[in-house]
Order: structure tokens, then sequence, then C-alpha cells
């Protein structure tokens, strides 16, 4: 159960009905029954008083611009992205009726101008996997046809050319075409101030291509590595997985683009490096012998890492080009464990994202940097779908919301001098529920004088110690450096802080503030969570969960009161906890 506190210690610099503004928040808070574990946010040390900011919080504030002329497709079906030669980079799928799904790339300025795109139409059973840009523009994917069994059969199938469609106007005003295959379309798309330019491919069948040496091209499935250029154009396709048993589960794990080495390729047998201009296979870097890929990144420096899970989470390794061998595990922050996805830029090694923001580290840092905070930038997100770096001041990003919407943005970090002074409350928590984080930034949005922080104490646990954060909390309380407001879960020793005079009696708000009055709320939830009579701490919501009883106990009615309770308790000889047998919680 997650409860709203409050902690005792007054505050002189505002005043009675700012905090029971604030209290406010808690009650209109719908909160999660269960806790669990979830991504830190931007963290730091409490600052323990209503002040100007002293967590760093300006730092981390990026503006969230909408692309909306950028994309023609639902945010929700982008999946992954990428940023090359000033252009950003999606791909993604969409469905039709029948269940058949048409693979799209589209490319556009950071703006959202000179938006260009095309598409693959393909089978029920083709697929295509990791999407990748080179420093031309040039798209490598997976391309895999599934067999009978696995989906419909259908034949392989080759690319067929499509003419690019070039318009003025994408909402159909004004259109003009230009059918060309080349160099004479784009001339005539140079000419044209805004563009939309469209592709649409066919995949079909072609029974020659996926057969492999030692499989049954109709009964096994079959994966190709493509290459396509800016306007959706096939250049090569090589087949991948030769010689593999067809019972062996090959798979492709990712591909990654290094302008150094060449084009790596991540699979169930090997590492290997491959041409980009011709996609012949340059080098076997390394072995896979447990059938277990790792990922690959092409960094910075020109290094590349190996990315493997293991018992104590992820594990990253350099790669040496020259021997094929590994590294031993580099040190590295255990605070990856709070980030869902990698991505490698222009200024850090590898950019993390979030539940709460986006972050950096470089190999070997025992701490990640933070870049963006969600809450500090007013940006109500849930997590991030797919992301790339546009600049060391710049990312593009599709953020999913609270409410389960998807919005394609470009974020723009926002000078601290430009960031708005406010006096900061920090909020202490172990697990913070998306509902109350989307609460927080509404009153952050309509407060011009206060600011909600939140300080996810999660941020320290690591896989080691799961606790790690709570104890941290507990510390920062015994030396005086406690948040202003609390969210209680069931981890914490609620009944400790009570005793030692850390929470606040919030009886006196009710009292005085028109929001809080007690007849708004049932008496009997108020008061079980009361301790010695006081009210320390506030519920915002509660769950009943239905129970069952034979009828010969309670009879054929259609409801209960605490009396009925209270007699059937006395009757069975039971405790609350048991009455209607064992909980599973």
């Amino acid at each position: 159960m997650e409860i709203f506190l409050i902690r005792k210690a007054e505050r002189k610099d505002y005043g009675m009905k700012k905090r029971t503004k604030l209290l406010s928040i808690g009650l209109s808070m719908v909160m999660a029954v269960s806790v669990s574990a979830c991504g830190s946010s931007a963290g730091g040390n409490a600052s323990g008083t209503a002040a100007s900011d002293k967590t760093g919080a300006k730092n981390y504030v990026y503006k969230e611009d909408v692309v909306s002329n950028g994309s023609k497709y639902q945010a929700s079906k982008i999946n992954s992205m990428s940023f090359c030669q000033e252009r950003i980079y999606d791909f993604g799928y969409h469905y039709a009726d029948d269940g058949s799904a048409t693979f799209f790339a589209e490319n556009y300025k950071a703006d959202g101008s000179d938006y260009k795109s095309f598409e693959i139409k393909g089978a029920e059973n083709v697929t295509f996997s990791y999407p990748t840009v080179d420093t031309d523009g040039n798209i490598y994917v997976a391309r895999i046809t599934y067999a009978a069994g696995d989906q419909p059969a259908v034949p392989a199938g080759a690319l067929e050319d499509a003419a690019p469609v070039v318009e003025t106007d994408p909402a159909g005003t004004d259109s003009a075409v230009a059918e060309d295959t080349g160099a004479d379309a784009s001339e005539t798309a140079s000419n044209v101030s805004s563009i939309t330019y469209t592709a649409v491919l066919e995949y079909t069948a072609d029974t020659d291509v996926g057969a492999s040496e030692s499989t049954d091209a109709a009964t096994s499935d079959q994966t190709e590595l493509v290459k396509y250029d800016s306007t959706g154009k096939e250049i090569w396709k090589i087949q991948m997985g030769k010689g593999v048993p067809a019972d062996s589960g090959y798979y492709i794990n990712g591909i990654s683009f290094s302008e150094k080495y060449g084009l790596f390729i991540s699979d169930s047998v090997a590492v290997n490096l491959y041409n980009p201009k011709d996609g012949s296979l340059t080098k076997k870097v390394m072995d896979v012998t447990d059938g277990s890929a790792p990922s690959v990144y092409a960094i910075r420096s020109g290094k590349v890492l190996i990315a493997t899970y293991e018992s104590n989470g992820i594990s990253f390794r350099e790669l040496d080009m020259t021997t094929g061998k590994e590294s031993d595990p580099l040190p590295i922050s255990r605070e990856l464990s709070n980030y869902s996805s990698y991505y490698t830029g222009p200024d850090y090694d590898l950019y993390l994202t979030g539940s709460d923001g986006i972050s950096a580290l470089n190999i070997g840092d025992t701490k990640v940097t933070r870049l963006v905070d969600f809450v500090d930038s007013d940006i109500d997100a849930s997590y991030v779908g797919a992301a790339c770096i546009v600049s060391s001041t710049q990312i593009a990003a599709v953020i999913s919301g609270t409410d389960n919407d998807y919005t394609l943005a470009v974020l723009t970090k926002v000078p601290p001098k430009d960031v708005a002074d406010k006096k900061v409350i920090t909020m202490g928590c172990t697990y913070i529920d998306y509902r109350v984080r989307s609460e927080v930034i509404k009153f952050n949005k309509s407060s011009n004088e206060y600011r909600i922080k939140i300080l996810d104490y999660s941020q320290y646990n690591s896989e080691d110690d799961y606790n790690a954060g709570l104890t941290k909390l507990n510390t920062d309380i015994v030396s005086g450096n406690t948040p202003d407001l609390m969210i209680l879960d069931s981890s914490m020793p609620s009944d400790s802080y009570i005793s030692k005079g850390v929470l606040k009696n919030l009886d006196g708000y009710f009292k005085k503030d028109e929001e809080l009055q007690k007849n708004k709320y049932l008496t009997n939830i108020l008061e079980a969570f009361q301790s010695n009579g006081k009210m320390y701490t506030v519920m915002p919501s509660f769950s009943i969960y239905t129970v069952a009883a034979k009828t010969k106990d309670v009879g054929n009615v259609s409801g209960w009161t605490m009396e009925d309770l209270e007699k059937k308790k006395k009757k069975k000889n039971a405790d609350y906890a048991t009455l209607f047998g064992p909980t599973s919680q």
C-alpha cells in the first residue's frame, strides 16, 4: 500500500495555505497497491527545504517540440531511430486488415522539413529487423521470411523497383508528380521548395532467393541481409545462416555500422564484419559458442564493445579487432540497471533511456551523467520507445505518455539561465507511480512559485542490493536531510518514522483547508491509518478485493455491514487477516 506523507518539521519560508495545496495533490492521486522497481529519477541529495533550486534540476531541463510535420505515421508505429547527415531516420511497421505488415523508412531534417520515405509491402510471413543507417544514408536490414508452420508459407521474394513520387503539397491540394528512377528525380526534387518524397515498393515472389545449402526453403525460415539506398532501391542482398541446420534456431541479434570497420552482424553463430559496398564477408570477428548472440556497439572512439547479459546484469567488454578476443569486463556504473535501452552518440560512449529521463556515460565511468529529467522538463513520459542523438543539445525520441499516447518529438536543452527560478519542494520515494508523476508535472506546470522535485531513491538499488535505495533514504532522514514530502510503500518502517517524529500530524490541515475536509473521505479508512488517534498518513485511494463465502455462513443477502463482519468474526473465533481464508499477498 502506498501512502502520501508530509514530514514534521515546519518551514518558515512558505505559508500554511501553500503547504495544504501541495498535500491536496496526494489526495487527488490514485496510487498503485503493489510495489515494483522502476527507472530512477534525477536523484541527488534532498534539499530538505523549500528554497531555490539546490538539486541541479536546471541542468536537466529540455524543451519538447513535437515533430508534427516530420512523420506521416503514428508515433506508436516507430520502433527504431537513427541520425545521419543532419537527418532523422525513423523505421517501423504499419499493418493492413489482412494482417500483412508494411515496413516503412522515413527521414527528415530535425525541424521536420524535407520529408522523404519509402515503404516495402511484405506478405504476412515477412519481417524486417534491426534497420541501421550508414554515413551516406543507406539502410541495412535483416529481412526474414518465415516458412510454413511459423506463418503462412509464401515464396521468398525480391524487391521490385518502384518510381518515387515527389509532391509539393502532402495534403493533396497542389501536387506535382515527377516519375523517374534516380538522378533525374533528384534534380526535380531539388527544385521543389517543400518536398514529400515517397516510394512504395512491393516484395514479391522469387523462388530462387532464400534456399539454404543444407535446408529446404519451403520448410525453413530464411534470413537475408539487405542494403537499400535512401529511396528504397535495393543495392544488394546476401543469404544469412548458410550451412546452419534448420533446427538450430538461427537468428540475427543486431546490426551495427562502423565508419572505421564496416558492418557488424551479430548472430547465433558468430560476430562477423561485412563490406558495406557489396555485402561480402570481410572477416569473422569472433565465434558465438553457446548460441547467445551478444550486442555490438561501435562507439565514437572507434572502439567496439560487446554487451552480454550475465547473472549480475549487463556486462561490457572491448573487442580486439585484430585478434577477435574480448577484454575482461569493463568497469561500468551499476546504475545501468535503471535504464531500458542504450544508444551510441557523438559526445558519450553510450546514451541511456529510462522512464524518468535520458542519461549518458563513458565506459569506465562509475556513475551516469544525467542529461534529461522528464519531470524537471515538464514532460509527462512513462518510457522512451525509440531515440537518436541529434547533437550535443538535441535528442529525437518517441515518448509514451501516462495515458499510453505516443509523441514523436525533438528535445532541445534549455540553458540553465533561462529556466525560471522556483522554490523547490522535494518528494522522496523508493518507487514513483506513473500517476503520481503525472500529478507532479501538472502541479509544476501550474505553479509559478514552487516546483516539486522527485527524489526516487530506487536509483541506488543494484543487482547486489535491492534495498540500497531504502538504506540511503533512511540515512538521509537520520542525518536531517529528509525530503519535504514522502510517498510511503510497504518496504518502509512507517511506525518507526512516526515514533521518531519524522512525520507531521496532518489533522490540522484537514481542519483549516476546505479542500481537505474529512467528510469527503471514508472515515473508517482514515481512522484505520491513524496512530494513537492522530493522522500522520493519508491514503489517496484504496481497493477492495472480492471475497466469496458460503451462503450458510453469510446468508442470502446483497451486502454486509461492519457489524455483520464483527459478529461472524466472533462466531468463527477468527482474526481479521484470515476471516475470509488465507491471503495470497
